[in-house]
């Protein structure tokens, strides 16, 4: 399972998903806003968005490999395509991991 949270600026994206990720059994916190964090910084750069979606994918499937299921990962997007990013992100993350070439 893969859940994410997305929300306005300051309003506790990091901390519910924090809690929310001890919930369930085998499960990982990936926080979007440390992963996209490199320098320098441009928040609309679309080479920056692709390096943190690509690192994403590679992460959830290194975990899946060492058996961990479930995936909660918190992230600001204030743009509809971010969404539809997201979502082909999810559905190629829930595959067996496939390095990317």
């Amino acid at each position: 399972m893969i859940i994410i949270i997305n929300g306005s600026l300051g309003v506790g994206k990091s901390s519910v998903a924090d809690e929310l990720h001890r919930k369930f059994d085998k499960s990982v916190h990936l926080d979007g806003d440390y992963l996209g964090d490199i320098h320098p910084f441009e928040i609309y750069d679309v080479a920056r968005l692709d390096h943190l979606y690509r690192t994403l994918e590679l992460l959830v499937g290194f975990h899946q490999k060492n058996g961990y299921t479930n995936f909660v990962i918190n992230m600001y997007s204030n743009q509809p395509i971010r969404c539809k990013i997201w979502s082909f992100f999810c559905v190629r993350s829930i595959r067996p991991f496939t390095p990317i070439s």
